[in-house]
């Protein structure tokens, strides 16, 4: 038997594990009392043992959590990305087109901005998903908050969510 059977049927195979790494910072919106302007730097490092390729990141706005401001720029290789809608919310998909994912080492992929109220957020209540998916891999998707920390100050936070349908 082939190595690549032997590894297909024991479940040994290496596949990516692509998983967000976050940076953000707040500042109160000088036109409306109780809301919070967030910039998010997005990036994502590959935990897994194979080489990510074919990457499609989606972020999907849940109503009523965040305003949508804008997506700064995008790092990835194509430079672009499209905005839709879904039954979820509002959806930007950024397909990485000819970008490699290199096991250990971090890629910056978007910088977004977004307005929130206080009123609205925490820590139960997701601000929006990120949906990675990769060749070779299982989807993912991701749980974003935003939550006071002891330090008195807001931060976002992330956590595994479970697999997300893929839609288009």
């Amino acid at each position: 038997m082939s190595h690549d059977l032997v590894e297909l049927y024991f479940g040994r195979r290496l596949h990516p594990r692509l998983q967000p790494i976050i940076e953000s910072s707040e500042k109160p919106d000088p036109n409306a009392d109780r809301r919070v302007i967030s910039r998010v730097v997005l990036s994502l490092v590959n935990l897994g043992g194979q080489l990510g390729r074919e990457v499609l990141t989606r972020i999907v706005w849940l109503p009523n959590r965040a305003l949508w401001l804008s997506v700064e720029r995008v790092i990835v290789g194509t430079h672009h990305f499209d905005e839709s809608k879904s039954a979820e919310g509002n959806v930007v998909s950024v397909p990485h087109h000819g970008e490699l994912y290199y096991p250990g080492v971090p890629k910056e992929v978007v910088t977004i901005n977004f307005n929130s109220s206080l009123d609205t957020i925490g820590s139960d209540k997701s601000i929006f998903f990120l949906d990675v998916y990769a060749a070779d891999s299982r989807p993912y998707r991701y749980s974003f908050y935003r939550t006071f920390q002891e330090d008195a100050e807001w931060k976002v936070r992330w956590e595994a969510a479970g697999l997300p349908p893929f839609a288009a």
